[in-house]
């Protein structure tokens, strides 16, 4: 008789446990509400510091400048290409139109000095071209002397001499189509340049079109 009563409560205990068990499955912990609102406030602060910097162009003038620059010269200033280089820099979100300004001509000298640093990495690789090397030998000396234009051009600026701001960035523009052009016949081997080129010009478009905006506010 001992052994069937052993088994039994045993049974019985076992039958405790599962029970137990399945309560347990039956109401699990719920998340505490406080919980819940940390979490939901950490996910809205993530997204709002990844998108701050997206949306920085859409809550300053970098729309309306851009708006009234293309219009003003469709043919070389594309006004979505305006607002994304122009809204790039995070300080154009509290700037001012003269500080704007300023924002888009040491984004030209960066851009200047990037086409060197390329030029010069590409004359390592040309081989023995003769005609790749003069063309880039050529851009190499304009690119190198575009950061001085565009510096005068800002001092100009700051005196309000508005006709020397523009002969000098209109005076980087000519020698950098120059070497536009006489890259044409080599464009397979120095396509790189390219895009870069292109960027250049439409930052040196945009920054005539400030001083043409300066111009009429000042």
């Amino acid at each position: 008789m001992v052994k069937p009563l052993c088994l039994s409560i045993h049974s019985k205990h076992q039958g405790n446990q599962k029970k137990k068990s399945t309560a347990k499955l039956k109401n699990p912990k719920k998340i505490s509400p406080k919980m819940n609102k940390s979490v939901f406030c950490i996910l809205i602060t993530l997204i709002l510091y990844s998108c701050s910097r997206a949306t920085a162009a859409f809550t300053s003038l970098v729309l309306p400048v851009c708006k009234k620059i293309s219009q003003t010269d469709p043919n070389n200033v594309s006004y979505e290409s305006c607002v994304a280089i122009l809204g790039s820099d995070p300080r154009s979100s509290t700037s001012t139109a003269p500080q704007l300004a300023r924002i888009s001509f040491e984004l030209g000298i960066s851009r200047a000095k990037d086409i060197t640093s390329t030029i010069e990495k590409l004359l390592k690789t040309s081989g023995s071209d003769p005609a790749a090397r003069n063309a880039l030998k050529y851009c190499s000396g304009v690119y190198s002397g575009v950061p001085g234009e565009l510096d005068a051009s800002l001092e100009a600026i700051k005196d309000e001499a508005f006709d020397t701001a523009n002969e000098r960035v209109s005076a980087a523009v000519k020698a950098t189509t120059a070497c536009k052009d006489g890259m044409k016949e080599e464009t397979g081997k120095i396509a790189p340049l390219k895009q870069e080129i292109n960027e250049f010009n439409q930052l040196c478009a945009i920054s005539i079109g400030f001083i043409k905006l300066l111009r009429i506010i000042n």
